[in-house]
């Protein structure tokens, strides 16, 4: 099990708690680690994964439905976090951060300009119909891959026909 489902130091501090449960034994403990593997396994076939910040709640479940790989900023512990360490935070887990906020875009300006790397920023003005920011979104994670947005802005429609 060492060999094939290896835990850092950060992941043995978070399965801690769970192992002094009484009702967690050794055979669950393993059962853990292997469906983790495999959540893990299947993450990894999944082309772009997102980062979702607190200006675009709506859009979440709509892409969860669909099978893309979405983290909230909230889910992760950064909900309130400024720009800088929100993009600093979805580099780090290799991710491309999807927000309405028209801040963000000044923040990857900047770290465009000066060379700073970031995973990449999909912006959609506050006003885009959640429906259209959802397919849009559906179709850059499907066929994105991470080094091909690092470093990049892409908006997303900011109107849609019916």
């Amino acid at each position: 099990m060492r060999k094939y489902c290896p835990t850092d130091q950060s992941a043995r501090g978070q399965l801690k708690p769970a192992l002094q449960q009484p009702h967690l034994n050794a055979c669950a403990y393993h059962r853990l680690l292997k469906m983790a593997r495999t959540l893990a396994d299947l993450a990894a076939l999944m082309p772009l994964a997102l980062c979702m910040d607190l200006h675009a709640p709506r859009a979440i479940v709509g892409l969860r439905l669909r099978g893309i790989a979405v983290l909230t900023t909230f889910e992760d512990g950064a909900g309130e976090a400024a720009d800088p360490a929100l993009m600093d935070r979805a580099t780090e887990l290799d991710r491309v951060l999807f927000s309405q906020d028209a801040d963000l875009l000044a923040e990857a300006a900047r770290r465009h300009a000066s060379g700073d790397p970031f995973g990449g920023v999909i912006y959609a003005h506050q006003h885009t119909p959640i429906g259209g920011c959802v397919r849009d979104l559906e179709v850059i994670a499907d066929a994105g891959e991470p080094e091909d947005m690092r470093r990049q802005v892409q908006s997303v429609a900011a109107s849609r026909s019916h």
